[in-house]
């Protein structure tokens, strides 16, 4: 029995037997894109410390890509942008994408300021990614719909906004992307 749920998730994973043509269109043509992008090559270039990433950090950050181009998407939120790697490959789909970020510790700060100041990074520089940094209080009082928010979960649950502020800055069309999907910290907060 175990088997034959495996086969049939595999199946199903590559798109076979999806009836919904919104899920098969994202599993096709973003989850399982064949294609590779420009940016795939040229963000790890540009930031000398990701030359170690494990494949599961590449895999998140090329699918932070393909969803930002697949639906695309011009205003970002990203919480806790971390060391600003996957914030490169969120921007780089489109010159017309309104970025904003906001860090609970100031990590993305830290780390451009420890590297080369205003490295390329296909239409990307860390001058300004440090100008999109931000603090919750001007996401609450902006009331900007985002077409993306990416949120972080790191070890300071604190350091997200509440989910009320998050859906007050969303609107229909807008997706989310929570990663890590699997820590405590993630599954307390999409359980609220």
């Amino acid at each position: 029995m175990r088997l034959f749920r495996l086969l049939l998730r595999k199946k199903q994973s590559k798109g076979h037997g999806i009836h919904s043509p919104f899920a098969f269109e994202i599993i096709t043509n973003v989850l399982n894109s064949p294609y590779s992008y420009y940016a795939f090559t040229d963000i790890p270039d540009s930031f000398p410390y990701s030359q170690g990433e494990s494949k599961k950090i590449k895999k998140f950050n090329h699918l932070s890509f393909r969803l930002v181009n697949h639906f695309k998407a011009r205003n970002i939120l990203e919480i806790n942008p971390g060391n600003g790697f996957n914030t490169s490959y969120i921007k780089s789909p489109s010159s017309k994408i309104n970025y904003k970020s906001i860090s609970g510790k100031g990590t993305l700060v830290n780390a451009a300021e420890e590297s080369t100041s205003g490295v390329g990074i296909v239409g990307v520089t860390l001058e300004e990614t440090n100008k999109a940094e931000g603090s919750e209080s001007d996401v609450i009082a902006t009331k900007q719909k985002y077409d993306a928010i990416f949120i972080n979960i790191n070890e300071d649950e604190n350091s997200i906004p509440a989910i009320e502020c998050l859906l007050d800055n969303s609107h229909e069309n807008t997706f989310w992307v929570i990663n890590p999907i699997n820590t405590k910290y993630s599954k307390h907060f999409y359980q609220l």
